[in-house]
């Protein structure tokens, strides 16, 4: 029984680690679940050595279309009143009406990141099937606030980021 005891306790130990692991990736999963009113934007590009262009949108820049809305069952979906870049604010007009670009996803997360995979694209697709992954880093997430990082170089050695924040909509 002396012998036994130690490997009980070391198997008991491990154990509680892993639930612990799982509880938090858990509880990440579960905070993120809601509707997210993006309210601040900021777009980052460089050329390598320098930065070229650094732009922020905040407050008027967005509408109640402007969201990202994340469900219980693994689904998302991003809304946006226009496409913004660099160079500003772009919105599709159609008969006087401002165009709402809606995209669906699954998503899953990972430590701090979270993987939208789109939801509409043919499974025979150039990729294999396996769909168009896009990743994000979640460097803030709590009750109310929610702040996702993204980065990629196209073309080398350009590179462009995003910061996107977004608070939790009731």
């Amino acid at each position: 029984m002396k012998k036994l005891l130690p490997i009980i306790l070391i198997g008991s130990f491990i154990a509680f680690l892993n639930a612990c692991k799982k509880d938090n990736n858990n509880s990440q999963s579960a905070k993120i679940v809601g509707k997210w009113q993006e309210t601040k934007l900021n777009i980052h590009e460089s050329n390598g050595t320098a930065v070229d262009h650094d732009t922020t949108f905040t407050g008027n820049s967005f509408t109640a279309s402007d969201y990202i809305q994340f469900n219980t069952d693994k689904t998302a979906a991003v809304s946006q009143s226009g496409i913004y870049d660099i160079t500003g604010k772009s919105e599709a007009i159609d008969g006087g009406t401002i165009k709402i670009a809606v995209s669906e996803y699954i998503y899953s997360i990972a430590d701090s990141t979270l993987t939208l995979k789109s939801q509409f694209l043919h499974p025979t697709s150039s990729n294999g099937g396996t769909g168009v992954f896009q990743t994000e880093i979640i460097t803030q997430l709590d009750a109310t606030h929610l702040v996702l990082h993204s980065y990629y170089y196209a073309p080398a050695p350009f590179s462009h980021s995003e910061t996107a924040y977004f608070t939790k909509k009731d």
